[in-house]
């Protein structure tokens, strides 16, 4: 079943309306259910999809929609810093509470994730690094561009109950399956538990789609 609804975002000083589109097993949600929170929402149905054809893990998929004005700068940490916030406190507050009231949700600290791919996954992971409370871990993959990352950061963040998987498709660039390996030595000096792999594959939907079951599946499947 897929719900979709309408809320709206600030990105400096204008509105964006955007959808927000939730992917709910069917008939009910269960206390037990994972959470999954989705960057670039736009395409949730084909992670929900392919899920439902691969997979019988029941979950709910929250996809939140990217501005196509701004996706950089509102995902990606040093672009634009109170763009990035405004878009942060929306995904991590508004979309959460909107989805616990709306849907009942039980979003379980240790059942919620945060997913994102190219500058996606450069939010996701910065989402999981900066609310650890809220989300168990990330699964980022195929993160693009060299602007200012989490692993720039140089105080000490206890990661220890964390976890992250992240991919990057073979045919990649080198330089963003470099920058992954950094990312991923980042995380565990931190403390977090991490699956990095590195599958057939380009840029592109078919990877990140035929990745995230696998990666779902790991995270959740480490208690």
């Amino acid at each position: 079943m897929f719900h979709q609804s309408t809320t709206s975002s600030r990105c400096g000083q204008s509105g964006v309306t955007r959808s927000v589109l939730l992917f709910v097993p069917n008939p009910k949600i269960s206390d037990e259910c994972p959470v999954v929170f989705c960057a670039d929402g736009q395409t949730t149905k084909h992670f929900a999809e392919r899920l439902r054809s691969d997979h019988n893990r029941p979950l709910v998929l929250i996809g939140v929609d990217h501005d196509p004005r701004n996706r950089a700068i509102e995902y990606v940490f040093g672009h634009r810093p109170e763009a990035f916030a405004n878009h942060e406190l929306f995904f991590t507050e508004t979309v959460f509470d909107w989805a616990r009231q709306e849907f009942k949700l039980k979003t379980n600290r240790n059942r919620t994730v945060v997913f994102g791919y190219s500058c996606g996954g450069a939010f996701a992971t910065s989402m999981a690094v900066r609310h650890p409370d809220k989300y168990v871990g990330a699964i980022a993959m195929s993160i693009a561009g060299r602007p200012v990352r989490v692993d720039q950061d140089s105080g000490k963040i206890d990661l220890s109950n964390s976890r992250f998987c992240l991919a990057a498709g073979q045919s990649e660039m080198s330089g963003m399956k470099k920058y992954m390996k950094r990312l991923e030595k980042w995380l565990g000096n931190q403390g977090a538990a991490c699956r990095h792999s590195v599958p057939r594959g380009n840029h592109n939907l078919e990877l990140w789609t035929s990745e995230f079951g696998p990666a779902l599946n790991w995270l959740l499947d480490q208690d």
